[in-house]
């Protein structure tokens, strides 16, 4: 009787056991499928060690799948899944692969969410820039751009933010502010044609042409790769200030 109960008592743990030794199965072979881009074969496996017993990591893995395979959706639900089962162990990291996630989801309110909560857990200057990206979206002009001044004021020779910002004090209409802009960012950039031509539109737009003529003229001189976009550009301008020989010499270069 007595050896009967021990019995079932080691039939009891081994069925106990035996899930978490097929989720630990699963799980391996999941990072191992991962770790040579085989991601639909780790997501199969994933999805299986979940089935068997759910944990932080899993889900974690399984959104990181997912954004492998830019199924923004899926790995949204993956990485919220993870935080809701343990919230402890959701570190700033995991709350900024949802963030991403949500925001190439389309889904901007709660990505923003999401990088606030992100940077809250471990500041990151990348989550200011998430952010604005968010607040564009949602068309709130005002604070994205409240949000890139704060972020240059820590990171004053960030070009990223400096493009972004001239994008957003663009859509106010803000012209002097756009060129004060990309003059600040010729002088960390000198070399950037790019910039030259945003300048040359921003002046154009001002109604500043000669002064737009002239930025036109130096950055066709320091780079021949776009010269076809900025001698169209010029013959334009010169064309606007009554000048028809000047333009058509560019329009034939």
């Amino acid at each position: 009787m007595h050896q009967t109960k021990m019995t079932l008592i080691m039939v009891t743990c081994l069925a106990a056991l035996a899930p978490m030794a097929r989720s630990q199965d699963h799980a391996r072979l999941g990072n191992e499928a991962f770790g040579q881009g085989n991601f639909h074969e780790a997501i199969d496996h994933y999805t299986q060690a979940l089935r068997s017993k759910p944990s932080f990591a899993l889900y974690a893995n399984l959104g990181h799948c997912y954004t492998r395979l830019e199924r923004w959706s899926d790995a949204a639900s993956a990485y919220q899944a993870a935080i809701d089962l343990d919230g402890e162990s959701a570190g700033a990291q995991i709350w900024r692969f949802l963030g991403q996630s949500q925001y190439n989801d389309g889904r901007f309110q709660q990505a923003m969410k999401a990088f606030f909560e992100a940077d809250s857990l471990k500041s990151d200057d990348q989550d200011d820039m998430w952010i604005a990206r968010c607040m564009i979206e949602l068309d709130q002009w005002l604070q994205a751009k409240s949000v890139l001044l704060g972020h240059l004021q820590r990171n004053p020779t960030d070009t990223g933010a400096l493009e972004l910002l001239a994008y957003v004090i663009g859509q106010q209409d803000d012209r002097p502010g756009v060129i004060d802009v990309y003059r600040q960012l010729l002088t960390m950039a000198p070399e950037r044609a790019q910039y030259r031509i945003a300048l040359a539109n921003a002046l154009t737009a001002d109604g500043q042409n000669k002064q737009a003529i002239d930025t036109l003229e130096f950055a066709w001189r320091v780079d021949k790769s776009l010269s076809r976009r900025i001698n169209r550009l010029l013959g334009d301008l010169y064309l606007a200030e009554e000048m028809p020989q000047e333009a058509a010499a560019c329009y034939a270069r």
